[in-house]
């Protein structure tokens, strides 16, 4: 019973954060978030930071799957890039590091793609990642 009172309050939290997210999208542009999602970073200082600490990675894939379950029962259409804000408020808030990458795929027009990772874990947006060319990445 506690397990299952701990999971609703989980969910409805990670519920509300992606409504959070939603409007904090719709009322700032991008520019505007960066104390959000961090600041971007150099080319060639693109490398993978470590994830070396195992809990905290339990915990940026547990985060991710929630952020990626509660998507799906949404009353709102939950794009990639709501979910990879949401992601970097919960990661923020677990005080776990993270990258924030946007990428672009040109096809009859262009369509744009966000994701979130911690070292070679793809927290979200990992299911569509490698058909878009990477345009820039953010860290905090």
């Amino acid at each position: 019973m506690l397990r299952l009172i701990r999971k609703f309050i989980i969910y409805s939290t990670i519920w509300l954060i992606l409504l959070l997210s939603k409007l904090i999208i719709k009322g700032f542009p991008l520019k505007r978030l960066q104390w959000l999602i961090g600041r971007p970073i150099k080319e060639q200082n693109n490398k993978l930071h470590p994830s070396d600490n195992e809990l905290q990675k339990k915990r940026a894939w547990k985060a991710g799957r929630a952020i990626d379950k509660i998507s799906k029962r949404v009353l709102w259409k939950s794009v990639c890039l709501d979910q990879a804000v949401a992601a970097s408020i919960v990661l923020s808030l677990l005080k776990i590091p993270f990258r924030f990458h946007l990428g672009l795929k040109k096809q009859e027009n262009l369509k744009a793609h966000a994701w979130v990772s911690y070292g070679e874990l793809i927290v979200t947006g990992r299911h569509h990642k490698d058909s878009y060319n990477e345009i820039i990445v953010f860290e905090k």
